[in-house]
């Protein structure tokens, strides 16, 4: 007991890097949905599992260059 309260109290020592911000699935049409990115917006190919609201992997690589 006391070894596995003395591994939570240094694990809660160290810093944790912030997770990657995710994008918002922003609106789903019947075959695209709209991803809401930090540099804009991205049409996508609707996926079963997609849905209104859902975080998603950023698709940054879809992001055109201004």
């Amino acid at each position: 007991m006391i070894l596995s309260s003395s591994i939570i109290f240094l694990l809660m020592g160290y810093d944790y890097p912030d997770p990657p911000s995710e994008c918002v699935i922003d609106r789903c049409d019947n075959e695209v949905c709209v991803i809401e990115t930090p540099e804009g917006w991205v049409e996508v190919k609707k996926k079963r599992d997609y849905y209104e609201g859902k975080e998603v992997t950023c698709p940054l690589w879809l992001i055109e260059p201004t």
